[in-house]
């Protein structure tokens, strides 16, 4: 007798390898798919049958679609981990965090993603700034980087958006160990500091791959950008590093925003605000958060947006209620 686990396994995988074979099924598949992807009971079948479907599409080699970052129509391969749900849900990766570049992201900006991975935030900058604009993506896995220059080519962004193939850090060095997970769909915790605890669950079985470093300062010298708009540093546990190699270019004010995944009390975080910089957390990340960090001359006073929530949710419950 076939016990109901095994039987949800066995249709689940059927409707996946259907879907897989038909595109037009596909199609159908995914206009429902936004809404009943969170749904309670049937939305985890519309899970089980979607990530189903992502493998074998990436067991094939990979499959490009339209998705939208931040508004704009972006073609990608759905594969990647950073857009496998966006493709399901039309939910914005790191939500919080989008709103924020979207928001300050102007035609003609500046934008530098140091640990561009599959380059999500890379594209959504590269609509917002413009051909007058320029993006700058660093990423030194090598596997990540070349879905990262796939994606740049695929949506018309190489003449906006240069990417450079190596790690951000605190020297300028050749062949410096980084951390590569073997699981493609982990690819985006490769690190230069494998023993932080993201680094300790993902990086175990990681294989290390040699990669050239700079620091930000070496690397302002030699090109012609005077200010960035924008920096965005996501590198796993190596933020406190890329912060060192930095120092020059912060002192000098180059710098407007600062956008990181630290922790509140961290050293990088410590330094920030040192520096004269403006702190706001855009969201949680489990136990890391995605802070925000703005030149105190370029920035409102800095309002506490959980203590504004609580205060409105009194007003709301003080207020006479209409018969």
């Amino acid at each position: 007798m076939i016990g109901p686990a095994k039987l949800y396994r066995d249709s689940a995988e059927r409707v996946a390898d259907l879907l897989a074979r038909h595109a037009a099924l596909e199609r159908q598949f995914v206009r429902l798919t936004p809404s009943l992807w969170r749904s309670p009971g049937v939305g985890r079948l519309f899970r089980s049958v979607g990530y189903r479907l992502i493998e074998r599409l990436r067991d094939a080699g990979g499959a490009d679609r339209e998705v939208l970052v931040a508004g704009t129509p972006m073609r990608v391969d759905i594969t990647h981990w950073m857009f496998t749900e966006l493709y399901f849900t039309h939910a914005p990766y790191e939500a919080a965090t989008t709103a924020y570049l979207k928001r300050h992201l102007l035609p003609g900006a500046v934008f530098l993603d140091i640990g561009a991975n599959g380059g999500y935030f890379s594209l959504l900058a590269a609509a917002r700034v413009g051909p007058a604009g320029r993006v700058v993506a660093f990423e030194p896995n090598p596997r990540a980087c070349g879905e990262l220059r796939r994606h740049v080519a695929l949506n018309g962004f190489t003449e906006r958006v240069e990417v450079c193939e190596c790690a951000l850090s605190n020297a300028s060095c050749e062949g410096v160990p980084l951390y590569v997970p073997e699981q493609d769909v982990r690819s985006g915790f490769a690190s230069l500091q494998p023993e932080t605890p993201q680094g300790r669950e993902y990086l175990a079985s990681a294989s290390a791959v040699p990669v050239h470093t700079r620091t930000l300062d070496d690397w302002v010298e030699g090109v012609a950008i005077e200010t960035m708009d924008i920096v965005k540093i996501d590198v796993e546990g190596a933020e406190d590093h890329v912060l060192e190699g930095m120092t020059r270019t912060l002192a000098a004010g180059r710098i407007g925003r600062l956008v990181c995944e630290t922790e509140w009390d961290s050293t990088m975080h410590r330094r920030m605000v040192a520096s004269g910089y403006v702190p706001e957390v855009l969201e949680e990340i489990g136990p890391i958060l995605n802070i925000a960090y703005c030149r105190a001359e370029r920035t409102e006073p800095w309002r506490n947006p959980t203590a504004e929530a609580d205060a409105g949710e009194e007003s709301r419950r003080a207020a006479p209620q209409r018969s």
